[in-house]
């Protein structure tokens, strides 16, 4: 049987697949790495007329020489002639900005398993319907924007931090620590007043309404690598 099934229900599923593509996918591109002529054709063929910028391949190594930041979708198969697909996995750990999809014609479990561990997007056996490629890349792309719009709000909230005064930052983290304002006061060792005026201005600054979503923001900076702890008032309860 042909590696990838027609095309048929892939046209009669192109609106669905076109609602999950935002502008942002449709400028990015799929990197196709398949040393199959036949293969490497159905599968580009069948992104391009989903309107998918397309790159193709022959090997892990020509795409590694062409591409030395790759950020987008990578469809690889997972043995290829030379460097193996989960070979070209490894070299390109540690890249976010790349989600890899496996395409096999051997159902392995062994080698599935290692590639979904190692940060895999999908696995598919061929041959597989033109939908279920469609679908995993449509994902990929959705993943791909998902993690973006994190980092940005990461960025934002950040940004905001840093507008903060030490005293502001200090009182924020005994807010989400779940202290009262008189409490804060004793802390601080400062009037109510001045604590419920600093708690306003850390509210406005961060954009946030109330102590959760300061928590909630207050736990986005400290994934970042930049965050520096607050000091002061002792140790927090």
């Amino acid at each position: 049987p042909r590696p990838v099934a027609g095309t048929m229900e892939a046209k009669m599923q192109f609106d669905k697949s076109m609602r999950a593509m935002s502008p942002h996918n449709q400028v990015l591109p799929v990197y196709v790495v398949e040393d199959d002529p036949l293969m490497r054709d159905e599968v580009a063929g069948l992104l391009a007329e989903m309107t998918y910028t397309v790159r193709t391949f022959e090997s892990a190594d020509r795409f590694l020489e062409a591409e030395a930041s790759p950020y987008g979708v990578l469809v690889v198969d997972l043995r290829l002639k030379g460097m193996s697909g989960l070979m070209l996995q490894r070299q390109l750990a540690g890249r976010p900005q790349l989600e890899i999809i496996f395409i096999s014609g051997v159902a392995d479990v062994t080698d599935s398993v290692m590639a979904m561990k190692a940060g895999a997007h999908e696995f598919l056996v061929k041959p597989f319907r033109p939908q279920a490629l469609l679908d995993a890349v449509a994902s990929a792309f959705q993943k791909l924007e998902d993690d973006r719009l994190s980092g940005v709000e990461i960025e934002r909230v950040c940004r905001a931090y840093t507008t903060l005064t030490e005293t502001e930052r200090q009182i924020a983290a005994l807010l989400v620590h779940g202290l009262r304002n008189k409490q804060i006061a004793y802390l601080a060792d400062k009037a109510e007043n001045t604590v419920k005026v600093h708690r306003s201005r850390i509210m406005q600054k961060m954009g946030v309404t109330s102590v959760v979503e300061l928590s909630q923001h207050l736990k986005l900076i400290e994934s970042a690598q930049s965050f520096v702890p607050p000091t002061g008032f002792g140790d927090l309860p």
